[in-house]
């Protein structure tokens, strides 16, 4: 299996993804201590990511996606892509996505 050279970040990847769904979906009201735990360990995630280097198309696409979730500013595009008026940078940024997923499902 070609990703086994990625295990750790196809591992760091899907925890991401499963909490940017949490985070999309989160309403911790007024409790700030539970927001605040909550960022603190999507960015601990986030800082492990960064620290792993890519060696195949499924750990890139991994990182574009923690790329993605920083430039996916406004509400209810994390999982859907850019708006038609966003930023050219937004678009590149998912498109990025987009092209590494149907390369490495290919490959």
């Amino acid at each position: 299996m070609p990703e086994e050279g990625d295990a750790e970040l196809l591992r760091l990847g899907k925890r991401h993804l499963n909490l940017l769904r949490r985070y999309e979906a989160r309403d911790f009201g007024e409790d700030t201590r539970a927001n605040d735990r909550f960022m603190g360990r999507l960015m601990k995630l986030e800082n492990q990511i960064a620290a792993i280097p890519a060696t195949t198309l499924a750990g890139l696409t991994v990182r574009l996606w923690m790329l993605w979730s920083w430039e996916a500013t406004e509400p209810g595009v994390l999982f859907t892509g850019p708006t038609p008026e966003a930023s050219e940078k937004a678009h590149l940024a998912w498109g990025l996505i987009k092209d590494a997923e149907r390369v490495a499902a290919r490959a």
